[in-house]
């Protein structure tokens, strides 16, 4: 009888990583890849590898377990009226444009990486205060000077 063919590498199936694999039956964990996040407690996905070939999604490979797939990471919204306010957004995004605090105006910009982090404060353009009557002084908020 011939050797069993083992579950090939996946290099993106379910937006994970799998590693090739000749156990039959058993789970076999991947990783999610940046910018996703697995559903499951544990943290990554999980499948099973059916070297008969009678899996599923590719050869040998059963689908991805219920409650373990790999979703979308999202940076959270930064919501505080105090400072530029950004909406919940897809990890991985590069120029968030924001909304300024009532009272300022600008154009507040942030970038929300792959590990659902925002960027400094330095990154962000300032959102200036405005004023009502002449002579005042212009201030910034959460940006640059």
């Amino acid at each position: 009888m011939p050797a069993a063919e083992p579950c090939p590498e996946l290099e993106e199936d379910g937006f994970a990583y799998w590693p090739e694999t000749t156990l039959e039956k058993a789970d076999v964990v991947g990783t999610c890849k940046p910018g996703y996040e697995s559903k499951s407690p544990e943290g990554n996905p999980v499948r099973m590898c059916s070297l008969t070939g009678s899996g599923g999604n590719a050869k040998g490979w059963n689908p991805i377990k219920a409650g373990t797939e790999c979703v979308r990471s999202y940076c959270a919204a930064l919501d505080d009226p105090s400072q530029p306010m950004f909406p919940r957004t897809p990890a991985g995004t590069s120029g968030v444009v924001g909304t300024c605090p009532e009272g300022t105006t600008g154009r507040p910009v942030k970038d929300c990486n792959l590990q659902t982090a925002w960027s400094d404060a330095a990154d962000t353009e300032a959102c200036l205060r405005t004023c009502s009557s002449a002579g005042h002084a212009t201030t910034t908020i959460g940006g640059r000077a």
